[in-house]
């Protein structure tokens, strides 16, 4: 990779007032420690139950839940944008609690996972395992869309049953172990997400540090994963590096698990500023304890060019805005980088389609701690920049800088992700569209920082010429990201829960990119290489999640109801407010 910087920007850190001292954290820690041993002992069917009672709780916790949440953000909570609070926090951890039950009960009848889809070996002899739809309630409210892991090369179909669930099939570490979870400070799903993989998958309990961002969710996760935390395998505190360094480098922590900063990664692994910079230079790590984390990317976006009705054209556009907008621009996973065929005819119309979206997307708070000033670096590097909304000192409009040059050896926004609503497009040239979709692969793989995820858009036209078709999948397969998205957002990977979640394997601490390991994953897959989740072109109506669909707030709401308990009596109002957003 050769841009000269490279990774997210310094975050700076919130003060807290009432931070878990380092004494409490003590305790804490002394308090899981001794609960390993049970955890590790707790039959499966216990387990079964005690998932059932989770997801009583968290439904439970849900409102409260969101009006925190409402509240940080600057959001009313009877807005339709509170609908993004509902589905990027109760409505994921619901999920994941169901079918991490339903995997578990499913292990304590027959041994192993039952997988919900067909396993597959393509062409090319790479083993896939569909994993999304999950039942017929995905089926009905999913638009079409799958989802399929991908296995490392060498494992045939008729083994990946021994790939599955090692820590239920006695091939887990098979010791006591505490996990130290650094929540993340953006979405309120990620850090409880962490703690049930953690748990439930690796065997281990744990102490999760919450983002002095999120302090204020202390309470409510602790009514929501009250069963865990009355068992003893789960303690709760609050804090910033300070008490994350002392935790790290506790002798009753085992092993760690981030969500955030390949920043934050290094100064754990090799230690603060100067010094740790010194210290991962010469490769000298300052802990050797298992570090998984999920860092971000700057998250492309590729444009395999087609002919586009008008119709498609805007909704893509609208897809593309709500994937910067989401979270105002907040995600690790925020499309920061469009690549498009610098040929392609309709290129023009379509970056004017999503522009016109931006303009009527209302301002949003800035509210992630050096937002403004991460946003004017941007402005500096390049002043051409549009901006569509309010524009000062304390705001961060959406924004959209068109035709970068791939050439330029430290362009910034191919290696470094501004965590702020800013989004580039670079155009390529190339011959003929089918070497244009080979020089996008080399771009993301080469020259663009990260590997969480990766979007293509591909013309259902683009299906029926044999070579174009055929370089669309190779691009596919050969694309090195923990998510390939076909005609999605990449973040559906996320919302979707089942897929494992995480960086492309393969990283090192000295070039942790997007990180290593996974988190999701409920189906226990030991040793997945990366997930392909495609959709249809179009849909019909919007999915709720776009920015444009005006009743995302009841059918959010509705969707976190129907992950807690899927019945036939909640489809029908849920399918209602869809069809009418």
């Amino acid at each position: 990779m050769s841009t000269t910087a490279m990774g997210t920007v310094a975050i700076p850190e919130v003060a807290l007032e009432h931070a878990t001292s380092l004494a409490e954290a003590d305790a804490a820690v002394a308090e899981v420690r001794t609960r390993a041993h049970a955890w590790r002992a707790l039959p499966v069917s216990e387990r079964v139950e005690l998932l059932d009672e989770l997801l009583g709780c968290t439904r439970n916790a849900a409102a409260q839940w969101v009006e925190v949440e409402c509240e940080r953000k600057g959001i009313d909570p009877r807005n339709d944008l509170a609908g993004e609070e509902w589905f990027l926090g109760p409505a994921f951890v619901l999920r994941n609690l169901r079918l991490l039950r339903n995997t578990l009960e499913t292990v304590r009848r027959e041994g192993l996972p039952r997988l919900p889809g067909p396993v597959r070996t393509r062409p090319d002899g790479r083993v896939t395992a569909r994993v999304f739809p999950t039942d017929r309630y995905d089926r009905i409210t999913s638009m079409g869309c799958t989802a399929d892991v991908w296995l490392p090369d060498g494992i045939r179909a008729d083994e990946v049953g021994e790939h599955l669930a090692a820590t239920y099939r006695g091939r887990g570490p098979g010791v006591d172990r505490v996990c130290l979870v650094l929540g993340a400070g953006n979405v309120s799903s990620i850090a409880p997400n962490d703690t049930l993989y953690k748990l439930f998958a690796e065997d281990q309990v744990v102490l999760l540090k919450l983002n002095p961002m999120t302090a204020a969710l202390a309470e409510v996760l602790t009514e929501a994963m009250h069963p865990l935390v009355a068992g003893g395998w789960l303690r709760i505190v609050v804090g910033g590096a300070d008490l994350g360094a002392h935790l790290a480098g506790h002798p009753g922590i085992d092993t760690i698990h981030l969500t955030g900063s390949d920043k934050t990664y290094e100064a754990v692994v090799f230690g603060p500023g100067e010094t740790g910079r010194a210290n991962k230079a010469a490769g000298r790590r300052v802990t050797d304890k298992p570090v998984s984390a999920e860092l971000g990317c700057v998250t492309p976006l590729v444009v395999v060019p087609g002919a586009w009705s008008n119709r498609e054209l805007r909704y893509h556009a609208r897809q593309v805005a709500s994937s910067l907008v989401y979270n105002a621009g907040f995600n690790c996973i925020s499309t920061r980088l469009v690549v498009t065929h610098a040929g392609w005819p309709q290129r023009d119309a379509f970056l004017e389609a999503v522009r016109a979206v931006l303009r009527a997307c209302p301002d949003r708070l800035p509210f992630y701690p050096g937002a403004c000033a991460r946003y004017q670096d941007v402005l500096a590097a390049h002043p051409e920049a549009e901006r569509f909304g309010r524009v000062g000192d304390d705001a961060v409009p959406w924004t959209l800088i068109t035709g970068v040059d791939p050439a330029r050896d430290d362009e910034p926004v191919l290696g470094i992700d501004p965590f702020a609503a800013v989004m580039a497009e670079v155009p390529l040239e190339a011959a003929s569209p089918t070497a244009y979709a080979d020089a996008a692969v080399e771009l993301c793989n080469e020259r663009v920082w990260g590997t969480l995820g990766v979007s293509v858009l591909v013309h259902p036209s683009a299906r029926k010429d044999p070579v174009l078709a055929a370089a669309a999948d190779r691009a596919i397969a050969r694309l090195r990201y923990g998510t390939v998205a076909v005609n999605v957002w990449c973040g559906k990977g996320y919302a979707v829960v089942s897929p494992p979640w995480g960086a492309y394997p393969g990283h090192t601490p000295d070039d942790i990119q997007s990180g290593t390991g996974f988190v999701h994953n409920t189906y226990l897959f030991d040793e997945p290489e990366k997930t392909v989740v495609r959709v249809p072109f179009t849909a019909v109506p919007d999915p709720p999640w776009f920015i444009t669909f005006g009743r995302r707030r009841a059918v959010l709401q509705q969707n976190a109801w129907l992950e807690a308990n899927p019945s036939p009596g909640l489809l029908p109002k849920l399918l209602w407010n869809a069809m009418r957003g």
